[in-house]
């Protein structure tokens, strides 16, 4: 008896005009389309049940949300999200020299740019860089269901990024996990998520002190098996907009002003999210993805 090849889509988020690829694998979707000055036409975030109008706010989450609400995902096994410039790849390997026969390079424009620096981050967060190719990502699509074949598990992310250890004086253990600089903001998370998820507390300290020397999980990159998918957006958007009113009743005026602040505090929350699931449901996690970044 064959295997049954899992059903997989792509969902891809974009916010502006670049290379665009659709099949019946990559799914585009442009974000923040309800403020939008341009039309990619392609699948809008600001349809039916949408939060398009929050983008500044949650970034790419606002597809993340419109995908959970909307998209019939009856007949998926897999649901996976990437960037419009970074996908999670298990068939190309991170290199050090493709920025010397690249056009484009976008860290040669910021001020703290160097070959150096460059080769040392495109090892240190595991990126295949390249120019865009759509057969790169033809070829990734398939490799990946081959992987997932034989390697099944629940929920597939990117590698875990190491921490050097002269940098965990600066980086403590919260500020890490919590991704904010402000200390009563952060002391206002935690304690919301304690109130909001009992028992759980012991989750965050066994979480923290599992992913000592590393970076949590972040971008909002990752590959899910749909049902699990579903068990998170409905956890992370009931804390999200619980905890947003909370800043709001505070009065935190620079939250107004800070884009992306919801975005960005919440990439780390979904390693407490898959720490507490791997303890309850024995859920099968696996950190091995690299990068595929399109410069």
């Amino acid at each position: 008896m064959t295997k049954k090849e899992p059903k997989i889509k792509i969902f891809v988020t974009h916010h502006k005009p670049w290379y665009i690829y659709e099949d019946d694998i990559y799914v585009p979707i442009q974000v923040g389309k309800k403020n939008a000055k341009v039309d990619l036409w392609i699948l809008w975030d600001d349809t039916w049940d949408n939060i398009s109008d929050r983008n500044s706010q949650y970034a790419e989450l606002t597809a993340q949300y419109w995908v959970w609400k909307n998209y019939d995902l009856s007949d998926v096994d897999y649901v996976w999200f990437c960037h419009y410039r970074r996908y999670m790849t298990y068939c190309y390997n991170p290199n050090i020299f493709n920025h010397l026969i690249t056009r484009k390079n976008p860290y040669w424009k910021r001020e703290d740019s160097s070959l150096f620096l460059w080769k040392w981050k495109s090892l240190r967060e595991y990126n295949h860089i390249c120019e865009f190719d759509k057969n790169i990502l033809k070829n990734n699509s398939q490799n990946i269901k081959n992987f997932i074949e034989k390697n099944p598990c629940d929920v597939y992310t990117l590698k875990r990024k190491k921490i050097l250890k002269l940098f965990w004086f600066k980086f403590g253990i919260e500020p890490r996990f919590w991704f904010v600089n402000h200390e009563e903001v952060r002391n206002d998370a935690v304690e919301f998520y304690v109130k909001t998820h009992k028992n759980q507390w012991n989750i965050i300290k066994w979480t923290e002190k599992e992913y000592k020397g590393y970076y949590p999980f972040n971008r909002h990159i990752y590959l899910m098996k749909r049902e699990f998918f579903l068990m998170y957006m409905e956890w992370l958007f009931k804390f999200l907009f619980g905890f947003e009113e909370i800043l709001k009743n505070k009065k935190y005026d620079w939250f107004f002003v800070y884009e992306r602040f919801m975005a960005i505090f919440s990439e780390p929350l979904i390693t407490y999210w898959l720490y507490y699931m791997q303890k309850i449901n024995n859920i099968k996690v696996l950190s091995d993805a690299n990068q595929i970044m399109f410069v």
